[in-house]
């Protein structure tokens, strides 16, 4: 496997109180290019897994730090960094619930997918 290039799902933890609706709105995801050459990448596909139920989200945006950026995006030789991708509030159950983003990102002819697992966590009160 290359691992030159490479993008990787990160996990994303979300806290609630008891009663308080449930609502998760992003993934977090890192990105390396370890080649010699400034690389452009693009998301092509974005989709949010629900206990094994996989839909599409059109719409998303990108953030790194707390900048936009645009689709596709550049990354520098011999470097990596984290981003996040916010899609459309999706509600999420009381319970047991498995969910994450999963994106298929493109860099020239390479075709790479990245999960990140989201966990929901319902507060206790004591």
């Amino acid at each position: 496997m290359n691992d030159d290039i490479s993008v990787k799902g990160k996990l994303v933890n979300y806290y609630f109180l008891p009663g308080s609706p449930m609502i998760v709105s992003h993934g977090e995801f890192s990105i390396l290019n370890n080649t010699n050459s400034d690389k452009d990448f693009f998301i092509e596909k974005c989709w949010f897994i629900k206990n094994g139920e996989k839909n599409n989200l059109d719409i998303f945006h990108i953030y790194r730090d707390n900048s936009s950026m645009s689709n596709p995006f550049g990354i520098k030789s011999k470097s990596s960094f984290d981003f996040r991708i916010t899609f459309p509030f999706q509600l999420i159950e009381s319970g047991h619930t498995e969910c994450s983003l999963l994106i298929r990102v493109k860099c020239n002819d390479k075709m790479m997918e990245a999960r990140s697992d989201i966990v929901v966590f319902e507060e206790r009160v004591k």
